[in-house]
C-alpha cells in the first residue's frame, strides 16, 4: 500500500472479503513541496503457520521531518516484518510580507522582564505512573519514554476489548526503578505480569521471582512466552527522549 508522490497515508483497514484479506486505505494531499524518501524496516516476528497477529507491536516511526507514504511486508518463511516508506514534510517557505491580520501577542500571557535567577539547566520532567483497567488504553505504542503493563497478555488479538484487567503506564526521560513497594507497580506484581510494551527509547531491565534478569526492548519475544506472571522488579530506562506525558489523561 503506497500513496502517490505529493500524498501520505492517514489510515488502513484490513478486513475479510469473502475469506481473503482486503487492504483499503486513505491517502491525503497537503501543502508540502514533494522532497525527497527514505526506506525503513521493522524486526522480524516468527509468522509461520499463524494468523496476522501483533500487528500494533511492529514499530513503524518515521523520521523526524517526515511523513507516511506507505507499506508492505516482507520477509523469507516463517519471518514477517514491515517495509515503509517516509518523505520530507518541509513547509513552503514564508511570504516575504507580513500576514494581513497578524496575532496581537506573541503570546498570552509573557513576563515582563526576564526573571531575577534563571536556572542553570533546564529541568527534567518528573516520572509519571497511572494505572487503566481498560486495553484500549495500554494496546499500541506507547509514547516516547514510556512503558506499559498490564496482568493479561492484552496483545492477543482474541483478547477481548471489555476483558478487566490490572495494568499501568510508567513514563520516564531518565530512569525509573519499579517494585512492590510502588503502589501503581505492586498490584501487577501480585497478579502476575502478562503483557510488557514499551516507547521510542525505552528499555526494560527486569527482574523474575526466581532471581533471573532480562532485558526487554520491545523487539524480542513476549514475555508471555518466557517470563509470563514471574517479573518483581524492573527498571524503565530512558535514552534519547525530549519530553514525556505530564498528566495521566495526556498518554
Amino acid at each position: 500500500m503506497y500513496c502517490a508522490h505529493g500524498e501520505f497515508m492517514t489510515r488502513w483497514h484490513c478486513h475479510n472479503d469473502h475469506w481473503q484479506p482486503n487492504f483499503k486505505y486513505e491517502c491525503a494531499k497537503y501543502n508540502v513541496p514533494d522532497g525527497s524518501c527514505s526506506n525503513h524496516h521493522t524486526h522480524y516476528i516468527d509468522a509461520g503457520n499463524k494468523e496476522i497477529l501483533y500487528m500494533d507491536r511492529f514499530d513503524v516511526n518515521c523520521p523526524t521531518g517526515q511523513a507516511f507514504r506507505g507499506w508492505r511486508g516482507s520477509g523469507g518463511w516463517p519471518n514477517l516484518r514491515i517495509d515503509y516508506t517516509c518523505c520530507d514534510i518541509s513547509y513552503h517557505a514564508p511570504t516575504q510580507h507580513p500576514t494581513f491580520v497578524p496575532s496581537p501577542v506573541p503570546i498570552s500571557d509573557p513576563t515582563s522582564q526576564p526573571v531575577a535567577e534563571p536556572s542553570a539547566a533546564p529541568t527534567l520532567p518528573a516520572p509519571i505512573a497511572c494505572r487503566k483497567f481498560a486495553k484500549a488504553d495500554l494496546v499500541g505504542t506507547p509514547k516516547p519514554g514510556c512503558a506499559y503493563f498490564s496482568d493479561k497478555d492484552i496483545g492477543w488479538s482474541k483478547a477481548p476489548d471489555g476483558e478487566s484487567i490490572r495494568g499501568a503506564q510508567f513514563c520516564t526521560i531518565d530512569e525509573m526503578e519499579l517494585d512492590s513497594n510502588n503502589e501503581e507497580f505492586a498490584p501487577l506484581v501480585e497478579k502476575g505480569i502478562s503483557y510488557m510494551r514499551v516507547g521510542r527509547g525505552v528499555v526494560i531491565e527486569y527482574t523474575t521471582k526466581d532471581g533471573k534478569r532480562g532485558v526487554y526492548n520491545g523487539e524480542e519475544k513476549d514475555i508471555v512466552h518466557s517470563e509470563n506472571d514471574n517479573i518483581k522488579a524492573v527498571v524503565i530506562k530512558s535514552t534519547g527522549v525530549d519530553s514525556i506525558p505530564t498528566k495521566c489523561r495526556d498518554m
